[in-house]
């Protein structure tokens, strides 16, 4: 049985593009291999003028509904420099790719001033590289 090290990212800010940031900078390097090996399931599923389109439209409504983590994601792809598009196609994968199948699980648990939020990828096996856990804490 093969031991893989989970990476955990302990960020201090309340500023969502700042914890994205630090998110693409801690994975640049995981971001560029997922999205390499993401593209060319892409290739073989869609066209890259669809996929354009796709990317844009899911970028117009993050930004309009959750403005903040429009903000986050554009931090990832500025930390891990990398075209947001390319970032929002990665968020996509599941309805391009998994549409049929059973999806992720996300959960939120509030306590008191304490939210816990958690988002699980046991749906398909390959995916173990993927893990990353992230500790946002935004005391002063």
């Amino acid at each position: 049985m093969t031991t893989r090290k989970i990476p955990f990212i302990d960020i201090q800010s309340a500023d969502h593009h700042e914890i994205g940031y630090a998110i693409g900078r801690a994975l640049k390097e995981k971001i560029h291999e997922y999205w390499e090996w993401l593209w060319k399931l892409y290739e073989l599923r869609s066209n890259a003028s669809t996929l354009g389109d796709l990317a844009k439209e899911t970028g117009l409504y993050i930004n309009k509904y959750f403005p903040q983590y429009y903000q986050e994601l554009a931090g990832i792809a500025e930390g891990a420099e990398i075209d947001l598009e390319k970032i929002a196609l990665i968020c996509d994968e599941e309805m391009i790719m998994h549409h049929l199948q059973a999806r992720c699980t996300s959960i939120a648990i509030s306590s008191g001033e304490t939210v816990l939020l958690a988002h699980n990828e046991d749906w398909a096996p390959g995916y173990e590289d993927c893990l990353y856990v992230v500790r946002v804490r935004n005391d002063e």
